[in-house]
């Protein structure tokens, strides 16, 4: 029963009175957000300060949204393309071009070799395997990458690319980068959630307004998620811990208008306990946005110089996606990482 979100703010409060500290300054992203806003309900005293980047709200069990977050990123993504001139030039119908490979890929998947890399320092291993890209492996492939604010501007082309021969360097770069990343600690991940939300092995996968084309990629997954919460039969938290945390220490809420897990209005909803936060949508941020580029590390240090002013976002306010296109960037028919 040690393995849960509570547990684990009582840890950093333990590392603060260790380290000696009066107060911190508390960064969380993802996870760390729900693990943060547990801190800033049971251990308050020892914070001075909060960001909280790309929003788990307590309140809030997100797996039933995935599909619902993933159709509403990648609409985002296709209006993103729209707007900027070079991209609609460059990748007319991206929409369009995007549902009919996975239609197609579906009906006739593809096998392509993708490079070997050791999980933990993700270098290739100089090995090739092969893997099938089917429509749904696209779909999984795609939402991977929105989470990513720099590779974001590389999916109009790496669509396009697939949708016209099947393959791409693109695709097979990041599936190979995603296939082997051994920093997922799956077994922690599930046992801190299923303590966290005896509602997992009960939930029903939300598809209005979502498409056909997404609306089978991930239902299997509910099911998976259900019996692995009652296979590891962890003791539940109580209640409350799902209640909204009200809190007034200062708190700056960061997130990413194309993140495909916690969507904008997560962040939102849990800044209406917090009395005292501000709420920044970053407009060409993925998921965890505060930790790409130099401005958003100018927003932050600012943040905690003075946690009581509304901090000066002006730099990430109006910053395009900036997709790249041939005219812009030369696509190599041979990965560079």
């Amino acid at each position: 029963g040690s393995f849960d979100s509570v547990e684990n703010a009582a840890d950093i409060e333990m590392l603060r009175t260790a380290l000696g500290y009066d107060q911190i300054n508390l960064y969380g992203v993802s996870y760390g957000t729900l693990l943060a806003l547990h801190a800033m309900r049971d251990h308050p005293v020892g914070i001075r300060s909060v960001i909280l980047d790309s929003v788990v709200p307590t309140q809030v069990n997100y797996l039933p949204d995935v599909l619902q977050s993933w159709q509403r990123a990648l609409n985002t993504l296709f209006a993103a393309c729209r707007s900027e001139a070079a991209c609609a030039s460059a990748y007319p119908d991206l929409e369009e071009t995007f549902y009919q490979a996975v239609t197609d890929l579906n009906a006739n998947p593809v096998t392509v070799t993708i490079e070997e890399r050791d999980p933990f320092t993700r270098g290739a291993t100089g090995r090739q395997v092969d893997a099938l890209l089917t429509g749904d492996t696209l779909l999984v492939l795609t939402a991977q990458a929105l989470y990513s604010t720099e590779v974001i501007p590389l999916l109009p082309q790496m669509i396009t690319d697939v949708a016209q021969t099947g393959d791409s360097t693109l695709l097979r770069l990041f599936w190979s980068l995603v296939t082997y990343d051994g920093t997922f600690a799956t077994g922690m991940y599930y046992t801190t959630m299923c303590a966290e939300e005896p509602g997992l092995l009960d939930y029903a996968m939300s598809t209005d307004g979502v498409r056909p084309e997404l609306s089978g990629s991930l239902l299997n997954d509910t099911e998976a998620t259900s019996h692995f919460c009652a296979t590891i039969d962890v003791p539940a938290l109580p209640p409350a811990v799902n209640e909204p945390v009200v809190s007034d220490i200062p708190t700056l809420v960061i997130n990413g208008q194309l993140d495909p897990i916690t969507p904008p209005a997560y962040g939102e909803m849990a800044a209406q306990t917090l009395s005292r936060s501000f709420v920044f949508t970053r407009p060409n941020g993925g998921h965890g946005s505060a930790l790409s580029g130099a401005c958003m590390a100018t927003v932050m240090l600012g943040f905690f110089d003075d946690p009581t002013r509304q901090p000066d976002v002006s730099c990430a306010e109006d910053e395009p996606v900036g997709f790249k296109t041939p005219t812009t960037m030369v696509f190599t028919s041979t990965p560079w990482a």
